[in-house]
Formats: C-alpha cells, structure tokens, sequence
C-alpha cells in the first residue's frame, strides 16, 4: 500500500505480507530516473519517502525482490 496518494510532504510504503527478504525500494521520476532508493530489511514492513523537495509530477514506487519487480504509480502535488 502506497499512501497518501497523492503525496505532498511524506509518502509511505506498507508491506501487508511478512516480509522474509530485503526488498529495494527506489521512487522513479517519470524519465525513470532514481530521485530516491531505501531498502525495506527482512522481517519490517514499512518504508518512508520524504517528498516535500520534489516538484510536482508522476513518479513511480518500484520494489525489487528476488522473484522481480514491480512499480505502482504515485502522484506528488504541491499547494
């Protein structure tokens, strides 16, 4: 789960499943450019972005794990 989406300040990445390996975080600009990378540890389920110096746009949360990756659309506004 991705949220809030959208995102102005802080964006926040909750894994419902145990977690039983490291997974990669990275938030992607819309180029596909790495703006950001965490890693979620085995065994946690939560990582954080802070989103508040970026402009706003279309990024994408991609996650990498041994079986793949897979990327989910986040919207970052600005007021």
């Amino acid at each position: 789960n991705l949220y809030p989406n959208p995102s102005s300040d802080l964006l926040v990445l909750q894994i419902s499943d145990i977690n039983r390996e490291n997974i990669t975080v990275e938030l992607l600009d819309e180029s596909g450019k790495t703006v950001d990378r965490t890693t979620v540890f085995q065994g946690s389920t939560i990582a954080y972005f802070n989103t508040s110096t970026l402009y706003a746009g279309n990024y994408f949360v991609k996650l990498t794990t041994s079986q793949g990756s897979t990327s989910k659309k986040v919207v970052i506004i600005k007021e």
